[in-house]
C-alpha cells in the first residue's frame, strides 16, 4: 500500500549472547575473530545458525529463536564483508 511504512523485522545485539559473553565491551564473535581469525568467527556464526535451525520450535519461542538465527546471519554477513 502506498504511504504505508514497511514492517521489517530486524534482530538486535541483545538477540544473542548476554553480558557474560562480553570481553571488554565486545561480544564473543569479535573475540573469536581477534584470537582465532575471521574464518573461525564465520564458522562459529554458521554453527549457531545450524543449532537454532535444527532445534527450531523445540526449546524457546519460535520468534525468539528466529531472531537469534537472523542475528547470527547478520553477524556472518558483517564478518564476511569485513576486509
Amino acid at each position: 500500500m502506498p504511504g504505508k511504512p514497511e514492517n521489517k523485522v530486524r534482530s538486535n545485539k541483545e538477540g544473542i549472547g548476554g553480558y557474560y559473553y562480553d570481553s571488554d565491551g565486545r561480544d564473543v564473535i569479535d573475540t573469536i575473530a581477534d584470537y582465532c581469525g575471521k574464518q573461525s568467527a564465520l564458522d562459529f556464526c554458521y554453527g549457531n545458525i545450524l543449532k537454532y535451525v535444527t532445534r527450531f520450535g523445540k526449546k524457546d519461542d519460535k520468534k525468539k529463536e528466529m531472531l537469534k538465527i537472523l542475528r547470527y546471519a547478520e553477524r556472518w554477513i558483517e564478518l564476511y564483508d569485513k576486509d
